[in-house]
């Protein structure tokens, strides 16, 4: 079983208008529901990342261009 998925962010998880689909938000919440933690994976700074990923619920984490992974939300609780 898969315990992460990481994603390239433009023109592969965000949309054409780049931002998140809602099937791709409901692929997230299946992923969790079965303990794989999904890490959005770009070179662009972090803001902008967390902007684009405004409407995916927490927990996300982030792979940074320096390949280390921060934790961007800890609980949805």
């Amino acid at each position: 079983m898969y315990r992460l998925v990481a994603s390239d962010m433009d023109q592969t998880f965000l949309g054409s208008d780049h931002k998140v689909p809602q099937a791709n938000i409901e692929a997230i919440r299946q992923m969790r529901e079965l303990g794989c933690l999904f890490v959005p994976a770009s070179g662009r700074a972090y803001g902008s990342v967390m902007d684009s990923i405004a409407t995916v619920p927490p927990p996300n984490s982030w792979r940074a261009p320096t390949s280390s992974v921060t934790t961007a939300a800890v609980s949805t609780a």
